[in-house]
């Protein structure tokens, strides 16, 4: 009998759904917008500490929460010399016929993306990198030949993966605002190994 090793997997992580306040939401559509840079139509908040104001400070605990079960029991990094911390979040804001360009996060370890309101409006990461030089026809996709994999958010629910993958939202074909928190983060600790010369503290 043979056997497929799926090997050097992108972890992404689905939480269980957080109840969303209804002062939150308040706050959030309250915030100053600016259209995203990237393309796509969208608008994003013009702040980048959008979970640093106190209305968000539960949310921001929950999530920071959920990156250490990815972190530390899911990816089993050791706790014990490695503290994770926000370094910006935002909100972002699809109307009808808006997408999100694909992208990844540069000067983030793991990146968040939190699913506030509006239809099932899927995420869909890339791989940057092809399975063969050569674009084979397949009779059906599966986790070992796909490129790219849709996610289907509900509302409550937070996403967490490697900041390096790339990710994107296809238009919105509703007449609903479609409402997510992204968020990157960074680490303190001890890294690496001084024996191979890799050891690095922070």
């Amino acid at each position: 009998m043979h056997k497929i090793f799926s090997i050097f997997s992108q972890p992404i992580f689905k939480s269980e759904p957080y109840e969303i306040q209804d002062s939150e939401l308040y706050h959030l559509n309250q915030l100053p917008r600016e259209k995203n840079k990237g393309g796509g139509g969208n608008q994003r908040t013009k702040t980048d500490k959008l979970l640093d104001e106190n209305v968000m400070s539960t949310l921001k605990t929950w999530i920071m929460g959920q990156v250490k079960t990815y972190a530390f029991d899911e990816l089993k990094i050791n706790k014990e010399h490695t503290y994770f911390y926000m370094t910006q979040s935002w909100a972002n804001f699809n109307t009808t016929n808006t997408n999100h360009h694909k992208h990844w996060h540069a000067n983030s370890l793991i990146s968040g993306v939190f699913f506030v309101d509006g239809f099932k409006t899927p995420i869909r990461f890339s791989s940057k990198s092809s399975l063969f030089p050569l674009e084979f026809q397949y009779n059906e996709f599966n986790d070992l030949n796909s490129e790219s994999y849709n996610i289907e958010l509900e509302k409550g629910v937070l996403l967490l993966f490697p900041s390096m993958l790339e990710h994107e939202v296809e238009s919105n074909l509703t007449n609903s605002q479609r409402i997510t928190i992204s968020f990157n983060t960074w680490a303190e600790g001890n890294f690496g190994q001084k024996d191979r010369l890799t050891e690095l503290s922070t």
